[in-house]
């Protein structure tokens, strides 16, 4: 409905699976709205998906 800390949040939810499974997609689509609306925590996280992957875990190679 508008709220960019209410989407943080929600990508925050699905990160952690606080709703049960935890589902890294929905969490970067959450993050990535609220990013694009100025919100610079939620590009913080946007970063840190980019860096870690999907999982969290670190990748092999760095750019």
């Amino acid at each position: 409905m508008g709220n960019v800390q209410a989407m943080c949040n929600l990508g925050y939810i699905y990160e952690y699976g606080r709703t049960g499974k935890r589902d890294y997609k929905k969490a970067f689509y959450c993050f990535k709205k609220a990013a694009d609306s100025g919100s610079a925590e939620a590009c913080y996280k946007v970063g840190d998906i980019y860096f870690y992957g999907d999982a969290g875990e670190k990748r092999k190679t760095m750019v």
